[in-house]
């Protein structure tokens, strides 16, 4: 992108940049499998945007005191009021074809944002909350603080004494916020430690081991 100083090798960057040159005429020129948003606070508007060839799943609802998007559908019934009822039409289709056509999901109240589609949702203002912890080696408390100051949020703190699960601190949120973003459990999935790395190499070390056992067998 001409015009443009990147500081790291993150997509995230083309991204935003791409943003600031082209508002939403950009999000038709991006390439890749994404679902984001942007909070622009030029505009006071919150862009939710689907990738082209829907490999990213983003659900939305409207809730009571705003919009709440996330990528799985339970993580949107948690923050209701009740479980939603299920939508037996959109579930005959499920069962029948393996996939639910257009932005019906399978519970009332429930929508999956579009392929190569975006919703605009008016946010005057953006919160940010974070996790703390009491050890002082592992909290990360300060760098959350910067982020906010530097994106001028409304920023929360919660501290515990050990690692829980995200659920457990979405109830104090709820006091603030109705969307949530995180990236709990990320490394997981990603492989982000490196025990996951050597489970690797050693699987595939196995896997050439069995391949000269085949090999010798027969001489032997």
């Amino acid at each position: 992108m001409k015009g443009f100083a990147f500081a790291t090798q993150s997509d995230t960057e083309v991204i935003l940049n791409r943003h600031l040159a082209c508002d939403e005429s950009g999000f038709s020129t991006l390439n890749g499998m994404f679902a984001f948003a942007i909070s622009d606070t030029r505009s006071a508007v919150m862009h939710v945007v689907r990738d082209h060839m829907r490999v990213k799943p983003l659900h939305y609802s409207e809730l009571s005191g705003g919009v709440v998007f996330r990528s799985e559908k339970k993580g949107i019934a948690a923050l209701g009021p009740m479980m939603p009822g299920l939508n037996e039409e959109a579930a005959s289709e499920y069962l029948a074809f393996g996939d639910v056509v257009g932005e019906c999901a399978l519970y009332h109240g429930i929508h999956r944002l579009l392929p190569a589609h975006s919703i605009r949702i008016a946010s005057d203002r953006v919160d940010t909350i974070s996790i703390g912890l009491e050890a002082a080696g592992f909290d990360e408390s300060h760098c959350a603080r910067m982020v906010s100051k530097h994106c001028r949020t409304w920023h929360h703190e919660l501290t515990i004494s050990s690692k829980i699960h995200i659920h457990a601190w979405s109830q104090p949120a709820r006091g603030h916020v109705k969307v949530v973003l995180t990236p709990e459990g990320a490394d997981e999935p990603l492989g982000g430690y490196l025990r996951y790395l050597i489970q690797v190499w050693i699987g595939r070390w196995r896997a050439v081991l069995r391949l000269f056992r085949k090999l010798l067998l027969p001489i032997s």
